[in-house]
């Protein structure tokens, strides 16, 4: 990793190093910029003080308080965080991260687009597997899909939308389920099942 910023100070005591200005952390598989950042030596921890991106070749993920492990390559945002990756837009109260495992974590006020698909989903948990291209929200879950300019509306107690492994993998369509008391509702269109 190769830090830089304006102003640094560095506290013996604590191992801790506070950056402000232009803050900047280059990793070979990463880039992260905020204004504010305290660094741990010994953890391998940063821990952001204010709005903060950090940006690889495969997502973007924004926050304005939270952490990451540079070691590790865990992380759990807080205020305003989002992960965006190519095809998909997690976003919560709260995300955590896990780069190697290609697993985030959505807690509080999900809310998950899927923008190949015109699909939003909504809850108040959510899960996004990368290597899978699987989601699934439980809480007051609800999917909203945008067809033919109206909306499909469909609730349920928890959803789970997979890649179809059986389309050409070019279209990136999605398998979506869901469990217990489902309801669904478009203007032409109105359907329950458990």
């Amino acid at each position: 990793n190769t830090l830089t910023s304006k102003f640094g100070y560095y506290y013996s005591d604590t191992r801790d190093l506070y950056f402000r200005k232009d803050v900047r952390l280059v990793n070979p598989k990463y880039t992260m910029s905020c204004d504010t950042l305290k660094y741990n030596t010994t953890s391998k921890t940063a821990f952001f003080l204010g709005p903060t991106k950090i940006i690889s070749n495969d997502n973007l993920i924004y926050c304005e308080s939270g952490w990451y492990n540079t070691e590790n390559q865990r992380s759990h945002f807080n205020q305003n965080s989002f992960l965006q990756t190519k095809e998909q837009r997690l976003q919560g109260d709260s995300v955590f991260y896990d780069r190697i495992k290609g697993l985030g974590k959505v807690f509080g006020n999900v809310s998950i687009t899927d923008t190949v698909n015109k699909i939003i989903i909504s809850g108040n948990y959510g899960e996004y597997h990368e290597h899978t291209d699987s989601i699934w929200v439980t809480g007051k879950a609800m999917m909203t899909q945008i067809m033919d300019g109206d909306s499909l509306f469909l609730h349920a107690d928890t959803l789970l939308a997979t890649r179809d492994q059986n389309a050409d993998t070019t279209l990136k369509k999605k398998n979506l389920f869901a469990f217990h008391h489902v309801k669904l509702f478009k203007n032409d269109l109105q359907g329950v099942c458990d």
